[in-house]
């Protein structure tokens, strides 16, 4: 789907399904003093699968996607509720979204990040290939016990 302005692409998520994985970010002491271009400890806290069931893009340059996100260890099914800004061809859209459990009782997490997609086919609109950013308002953020990363790859 082309948006309004045709300088934008509206990048083609629906039916799509993508690997979830989640780390922490842990430093170690002795490595925040080379950490540029270094390896630094992180630790995996979830891993699982989603799909991107419905995306609109708005004239305005703006998209909203919904969709699924099963995790694992604990969390269950996730809504995924989002959307973002899209880019130029050339260029990532921005991507941000919040999961909130299916049922009562699990954690909300919040996506911010962008979208890498393929180079737009004819119809104006590349596969979306992987999203990849941080995880806001997690418990383990409030404690300070490091970042939270993920990454969502095509399947």
């Amino acid at each position: 789907m082309m948006c309004a302005n045709e300088s934008l692409r509206c990048p083609l998520f629906e039916g799509s399904q993508y690997t979830y994985a989640a780390f922490q970010v842990e430093p170690q002491s002795e490595e925040l003093l080379g950490m540029l271009g270094r390896l630094v400890t992180t630790r995996s806290t979830a891993t699982g699968m989603a799909r991107f069931e419905h995306v609109e893009c708005a004239s305005d340059g703006s998209y909203t996607v919904s969709g699924w996100l099963d995790s694992s260890p604990g969390a269950g099914r996730l809504q995924i509720e989002g959307g973002g800004q899209l880019r130029q061809a050339s260029t990532a859209a921005t991507f941000e979204a919040t999961c909130t459990p299916a049922t009562e009782g699990g954690p909300a997490i919040h996506l911010v990040g962008w979208v890498s997609a393929e180079q737009p086919t004819a119809n104006g609109r590349g596969r979306v290939t992987a999203i990849r950013g941080t995880i806001r308002e997690m418990a383990l953020e409030e404690s300070g016990l490091g970042v939270g990363v993920f990454t969502l790859r095509r399947v």
